[in-house]
């Protein structure tokens, strides 16, 4: 699921190299989008850059239009079945990115889900003050908000009831071709938004991937969100260093703004 990817995957900006490198997104993919923007339905062919999502026979196309980017869940029929926008200033059922707080959405009433039910089995989603998912018409969707900035909407995801309900397990398709795919996305939706605050981008650092991936696992494996595994000393988790990796000179990391 992509909320849980994002928040999976996130270590990996965190040990990433300080290097001024923008992530190349040029070479565009055809896809057919049914657009629903107009009272008959039409098809539209748009050039986009793909990237796998973690709900099978699903992508996520990042679209742009007036300017302002976005991703789109489109299924195999070219028919969007989800939604991810992130750009301040984009609006949502009257919501605005970067201006809505926290308090207005819980206000409005929208239907809070607490879970999710798939096939017979029941996933908790977890009580996290950054993200509130709420069930809206016949989408799942999600608040993300910046508890840096005022509790200010972030970004907001929508998925069709539908295709979250028929995913495998919480996080759904978790293969080594999704991860990677999601850590390509992540890191250019992270330094999209660190450009926002004069901060230079985030590159890819090859001889840390396989430490800040085995971190990540162990942070969705032992439920905790840190730099530091807080029961390191008390916990075996299987993984041990790289003899190839070298160790890195010691520095001084900042993260987000």
């Amino acid at each position: 699921m992509f909320r849980k990817l994002i928040i999976l995957l996130l270590a990996i900006g965190m040990y990433a190299a300080w290097k001024f490198e923008v992530p190349n997104v040029s070479a565009p993919t055809s896809v057919q989008v049914k657009s629903t923007e107009v009272a008959e339905e039409q098809e539209r062919a748009t050039e986009a850059p793909r990237f796998t999502s973690q709900y099978t026979g699903h992508d996520w196309y990042l679209l742009e239009k007036n300017g302002d980017r976005s991703l789109e869940l489109i299924d195999g029929d070219g028919s969007k079945r989800g939604h991810y926008q992130f750009e301040t200033g984009s609006v949502y059922e009257g919501l605005v990115v970067g201006e809505t707080t926290r308090q207005q959405v819980e206000q409005i009433g929208f239907d809070k889900v607490k879970s999710y039910n798939k096939g017979l089995k029941r996933y908790l989603i977890p009580d996290d003050p950054s993200f509130h998912v709420y069930a809206i018409a016949d989408d799942y969707v999600t608040f993300f908000f910046d508890q840096h900035d005022e509790d200010k909407l972030k970004a907001v995801l929508t998925v069709n009831r539908d295709v979250e309900e028929s995913s495998d397990g919480y996080y759904g398709d978790v293969s080594e071709d999704n991860l990677v795919a999601n850590e390509q996305l992540m890191r250019m939706l992270m330094n999209w938004d660190r450009q926002k605050f004069g901060l230079s981008a985030l590159a890819d650092y090859e001889p840390l991937l396989p430490v800040v991936r085995a971190h990540s696992e162990n942070m969705a494996r032992n439920n905790f969100f840190s730099h530091t595994d807080p029961e390191a000393a008390t916990r075996s988790n299987g993984w041990t260093r790289p003899e190839s990796l070298t160790p890195l000179p010691a520095r001084t990391w900042r993260w987000g703004r």
